[in-house]
């Protein structure tokens, strides 16, 4: 299990900078059969969801930074995910970007491919 834990907090790290991670990793994350770290396994779950909106949240910037301003569209299976939509989305409010969640489409991989044939055939 400490592997299983090594390994996601060395992810978490790569991810979102690694104060979250090192936290996670230090304190066991609350994994079963650990043995009474200062983390419920509640906590762990909201780590890494604060982790993997973080990282998103530093990727937008990035883009505009570079870019300049545009308006993020969140699609795939992972915004299947309440808990992470709603981290995202207030985020980015947060940060001042515009966010769209499909309402018409699912949140998997048919509005994935449905945003591929519409860049198909708007993007040339």
């Amino acid at each position: 299990m400490n592997a299983v834990i090594g390994g996601l907090a060395a992810l978490l790290y790569l991810l979102a900078g690694g104060w979250l991670a090192a936290r996670l990793a230090r304190a066991g994350a609350g994994a079963p059969g650990s043995k009474g770290g200062p983390l419920a396994l509640g906590w762990g779950a909201a780590l890494l969801h604060a982790s993997l909106a973080q990282a998103l949240i530093d990727q937008t910037l990035r883009v505009r930074a570079e870019h300049g301003e545009f308006t993020v569209g969140l699609a795939g299976g992972v915004f299947q995910n309440r808990v992470l939509s709603e981290l995202v989305l207030a985020r980015l409010a947060h940060h001042g970007f515009a966010a769209r969640l499909g309402a018409r489409l699912p949140a998997n991989d048919a509005a994935i491919a449905y945003g591929q044939v519409i860049e198909a055939a708007y993007g040339q």
